[in-house]
């Protein structure tokens, strides 16, 4: 749930970033079609990762036994085709993002989400809801965020994986921790912590948003030191971790939001 609130309000600064905040139909109907698009690549995920997850995640809804696969597959299908139609309504552009989008979830979770590629491959997904927004609204300066959004998914997927490494082994996973180690895995992630912490200043300093935003996302470098720390402590601690991305996402949002009204 998290995950797809995240979506709506991705499209959203997506949108607004470069005309300010507005609300229209169009962006309402986009922050829509990308919250159902991501619901069809969280439930396609579960269905494809059951047997990972009865391992991982039992009390999961799929792996408890609360939801059957077959109940699943419909919800997946529903949502899916529920995105296709509204983005009809989006134009060419916003239509193509949204089906490029959820053939690109399906990938993931069908051959992707295995290999060392999945990291990447998600936070590139993940980044798709600036685009959707601002191209809804015709806008270009959402490509300030979209590097902000890679590193920071791609640094929290690679503590999830960390995280799950023992159940992912049992099932013939291919992800970076098993391929490159734990430590190694530790250390591309603080790296992508980094780039994330460096590139803070950019939204700023392509005009896109005022003063204020620098003023809020500062607080974003001591805490990302705190993540840093949490990663380098012991794998006991990378629950925590995770966790604290979740917080910095949201500093970022609303480093982001107060960046354009004040």
């Amino acid at each position: 749930m998290p995950n797809l609130l995240l979506a709506s309000v991705s499209v959203f600064i997506g949108g607004w970033i470069g005309s300010g905040i507005t609300m229209n139909s169009r962006l309402l109907m986009a922050a829509i079609a990308a919250v159902l698009a991501g619901a069809f690549g969280n439930i396609y995920n579960d269905i494809i990762d059951l047997p990972v997850d009865l391992k991982n995640v039992p009390k999961r809804p799929i792996p408890s036994g609360e939801v059957t696969v077959a109940q699943a597959r419909i919800l997946a299908l529903a949502t899916s085709s529920l995105a296709i139609i509204i983005s009809i309504f989006l134009g060419l552009a916003g239509l193509s993002v949204v089906i490029i989008a959820i053939l690109a979830l399906f990938v993931y979770s069908r051959y992707l989400k295995k290999t060392v590629w999945a990291n990447l491959s998600i936070s590139l997904i993940a980044s798709m809801s600036f685009l959707l927004g601002g191209i809804v609204m015709k806008g270009t300066h959402y490509l300030t965020i979209v590097p902000l959004s890679i590193s920071y998914h791609f640094s929290r997927e690679l503590i999830k994986d960390i995280i799950d490494i023992e159940g992912d082994k049992m099932y013939s996973s291919r992800s970076i921790p098993i391929i490159y180690g734990i430590n190694r895995s530790k250390t591309i992630a603080i790296i992508a912590i980094v780039i994330f912490t460096l590139l803070l200043p950019l939204p700023y300093l392509f005009h896109t948003v005022s003063k204020f935003y620098l003023y809020i996302s500062i607080i974003l470098v001591p805490f990302n030191i705190y993540i840093i720390k949490l990663i380098k402590e012991g794998n006991h601690q990378l629950p925590e971790a995770s966790r604290a991305f979740k917080f910095g996402m949201l500093i970022a949002i609303l480093a982001v939001v107060f960046g354009l009204i004040l």
